[in-house]
């Protein structure tokens, strides 16, 4: 659960990161694939709207920026990767 925003959750599943709004558990809200594998994310927990995620056999950690919603509702996600 999003610590700034209690409707927002996310899931992930196999490379793919799902956000939802408790509201409406129906379908997510947006399904973001990676390029690899997802074994973790973590809301952050001082700024709203950071995902962090890792992936599986990568050292990157990568930060998502779902503040940059478009006007289609899609989410628009911004990488940050770093060794």
């Amino acid at each position: 659960m999003d610590p700034k925003l209690d409707q927002r959750v996310a899931s992930f599943y196999d490379n793919q990161i799902m956000i939802w709004d408790t509201r409406s558990f129906d379908k997510p809200i947006v399904t973001q694939e990676q390029l690899l594998k997802v074994t973790k994310i973590e809301w952050c927990r001082s700024r709203q709207g950071l995902l962090g995620s890792a992936a599986e056999n990568s050292t990157n950690l990568t930060i998502h920026d779902i503040q940059a919603w478009s006007h289609t509702g899609m989410l628009c996600l911004h990488l940050y990767e770093t060794m």
